[in-house]
C-alpha cells in the first residue's frame, strides 16, 4: 500500500510507480491516444525506457535515483510531457469530456438524494443505495460497480418517476450533452466565476430549470510538470546528474505551469440566454 502512494525505501521504484512519469502515465497516454483517434499522446516509449539510467549516489548506503541519459533521453522525456499537456489541453479537459463527467456525476447525485428521501429506484446497485445513506460498502459490492452496471443503472432511471432523474438520464443515454460557456479574464477570477454561476442559476430559474442540476460550474487544472518533484535527473558522461529543468528549456518553462479550463456548464435550453447575459 506505501508503494501505490509512492512511498517505498527505494525512490525510483516509488517514483516508477506512483509519480510524474510512471507506468500508468506511459500506459494511459498511448492507450488514449490510439482509443480516441488523435495524435497528440504518442511519444517514444521504447526509446525512452532505453535511455533511463541510474544517477549516482552520494554515498554506497543511499540508493540511486532515477535518472535518464541527457545525451540520448532528454527529447524523448520532453515529447513524454508534452504529450501529457496536450492530451489535457485537448482531450481530458475537451468541453464534451467535462459536461458529459458533470452530467454522470450530477445524475449520480439526484439518485443518491432520492434515496436518502426513502425513495426505491428500480435497478440501483446496491453499493449506491448504501454509499447514498452512508452505510459502509463491502469490498465485493463495489467490485461489483463496473461501468456495465452503472450504464444498465442509469438506462431504469429513465424510467423513474422523479423527472429530474429521468430527464438527465435520459440525455445521458441519448449522448445530449449540456453545453458550455468558457470563461476567461476576470469573469475566471474566484469572485467572477461565482457571478457568471449566479446569473446561470438565477437564468435557469426564470425558465423553470432546477439550478442544481442543470448549471454548474466546472473548474479543471492540471500541472503538467511540478517542478517540486521533478521525475527523473539528466546523467551525462561527465559532470553530476541535474534536474531536467535545468538541462531542458521547454521544461524549465513548463515546470510548475497550471493548466486550468473555467466553464459553465448548462442545459442546451438555456445556453443562448446565458450567453448574451455574460458577453457583454
Amino acid at each position: 500500500s506505501d508503494l501505490v502512494r509512492g512511498e517505498h525505501e527505494l525512490p525510483y521504484l516509488a517514483n516508477a510507480v506512483s509519480g510524474t512519469f510512471d507506468v500508468d502515465r506511459c500506459d494511459y497516454l498511448l492507450r488514449d491516444a490510439h482509443a480516441t483517434g488523435v495524435r497528440y499522446g504518442v511519444y517514444d516509449l521504447d526509446w525512452l525506457l532505453r535511455s533511463l539510467r541510474f544517477a549516482p549516489s552520494a554515498n554506497a548506503e543511499t540508493a540511486p535515483a532515477l535518472a535518464i541519459d541527457g545525451a540520448k533521453g532528454l527529447p524523448a522525456i520532453e515529447a513524454f510531457l508534452l504529450a501529457r499537456l496536450f492530451m489535457f489541453q485537448q482531450v481530458y479537459l475537451h468541453k464534451a469530456t467535462r459536461s458529459a463527467e458533470w452530467m454522470i456525476r450530477t445524475v449520480l447525485a439526484r439518485a443518491a438524494t432520492r434515496i436518502m428521501d426513502g425513495e426505491r429506484l428500480e435497478g440501483t446497485p446496491r453499493a449506491i443505495e448504501l454509499g447514498a445513506v452512508g452505510e459502509p460498502i463491502p469490498l465485493g459490492e463495489y467490485l461489483e460497480l463496473d461501468d456495465d452496471r452503472l450504464f444498465m443503472a442509469m438506462r431504469s432511471w429513465e424510467s423513474a418517476a422523479d423527472p429530474v432523474l429521468s430527464d438527465l438520464a435520459k440525455r445521458v443515454h441519448g449522448r445530449r450533452l449540456f453545453k458550455t460557456f468558457e470563461l476567461f479574464g476576470e469573469q475566471a477570477s474566484p469572485i467572477g466565476r461565482e457571478h457568471a454561476l449566479a446569473t446561470a442559476r438565477e437564468i435557469a430559474e426564470k425558465r423553470g430549470f432546477d439550478p442544481d442540476y442543470y448549471v454548474g460550474l466546472d473548474v479543471a487544472t492540471d500541472t503538467p510538470f511540478g517542478a517540486e518533484a521533478e521525475p527523473l535527473y539528466v546523467v551525462f558522461a561527465k559532470g553530476p546528474a541535474r534536474p531536467l529543468s535545468d538541462v531542458s528549456f521547454l521544461l524549465a518553462r513548463l515546470a510548475g505551469q497550471i493548466l486550468s479550463r473555467v466553464r459553465l456548464i448548462v442545459a442546451p435550453e438555456l445556453r443562448d440566454d446565458i450567453t448574451e447575459a455574460l458577453a457583454g
